[in-house]
């Protein structure tokens, strides 16, 4: 099953959690011609990992107590990042999200994104920032009744593991998974920063409209045949991705299109795809004539404006219609 970070909560202001700013990806890109005609989500070929950081799981799980398994997953993080996914044979359900930024991330760099994290959870949570007990360069989310996460910095690398579910000593067995990842003998290779598909590159010029400056990370990939297209900077990212019905961006789609018809009026309809609507402060969502359904992302959040992201809605519109 297709797995994408921070899924529907990242979409909307209503759930926004620190995971989606602190979140995803993006790099340079190098600008291609689009096809004459966009590859059908439906056909595309399977995706595989797309750099050498995104095998880190399977690295890490010989060292791992208990029946692990890993698999390629795409993610959502500022600065960039690649992702994988531990998944615990034993526990069904039980799974942690792994993601690695694709750039050297500096001390003071570190430090930033700590601060976002932090700003992001606010006062009206009983989630906190605590140590991550891994180093002055780490920090842990410690939540009451949610999944816990922690961050840490090994080498020049930022490294976050997740939790998907809430168990009580989650957060000893986050500690545990990253110091298996901080001893991997050679480290973290530096990946290539540029992974892309042509059928993204109609998106290029509108995304870097949203970035503020050329994109210098590209994660662009098919998964379980939908496409998703990645661009960012060191601080930013941007992202569209697709789903069918039941995916995250259907439930993106669906929660924006019943927020429009309700007495909050925080959406509005627009004029992209089958059917497409908007919050007023960005986030937005389309459904293609064929069932697709297709989300727009922006990370962090505070860099989201809704004019450039209805934009690059319309731009990569046909990558994602036959």
């Amino acid at each position: 099953m297709r797995r994408v970070a921070a899924g529907l909560t990242c979409a909307l202001v209503l759930l926004a959690l620190p995971a989606c700013d602190a979140d995803e990806p993006a790099k340079p890109a190098a600008q291609t011609t689009p096809s004459p005609t966009a590859t059908p989500p439906s056909t595309a070929p399977p995706s595989t990992a797309p750099t050498s950081t995104s095998d880190l799981c399977e690295r890490v799980l010989p060292t791992l107590a208990g029946d692990w398994k890993a698999e390629f997953r795409t993610a959502f993080y500022a600065p960039p990042a690649d992702g994988c996914r531990l998944i615990d044979g034993a526990q069904p359900g039980h799974a942690i999200r792994v993601s690695v930024s694709i750039l050297p991330v500096s001390v003071a760099e570190a430090a930033a994104v700590r601060r976002l994290d932090e700003a992001q959870l606010g006062t009206d949570t009983v989630a906190k920032i605590i140590d991550g007990g891994l180093g002055a360069d780490s920090w842990a989310w410690n939540p009451a009744a949610a999944a816990p996460r922690l961050a840490f910095r090994t080498g020049d690398r930022l490294v976050r593991v997740a939790a998907e579910d809430f168990r009580e000593d989650g957060l000893n067995e986050l500690k545990a998974i990253a110091r298996a990842i901080a001893a991997l003998p050679g480290g973290i290779p530096a990946p290539q920063p540029v992974v892309e598909r042509p059928e993204c590159a109609r998106g290029t010029a509108a995304a870097e409209s949203l970035l503020g400056s050329k994109a210098v990370v590209r994660r662009d990939a098919v998964v379980d045949g939908h496409l998703f297209c990645q661009w960012g900077t060191p601080t930013r990212v941007v992202q569209t991705s697709s789903g069918g019905i039941g995916s995250d961006e259907y439930l993106t789609f669906t929660a924006l299109r019943d927020a429009g018809g309700s007495q909050l009026n925080i959406t509005r309809r627009v004029a992209i795809g089958a059917e497409g609507w908007q919050q007023t402060d960005g986030p937005l969502a389309f459904r293609t004539p064929q069932e697709t359904f297709v989300s727009i992302r922006v990370a962090p959040f505070s860099t989201m404006r809704a004019i450039p992201v209805a934009a690059l809605a319309r731009a990569i519109e046909p990558a994602y219609v036959r």
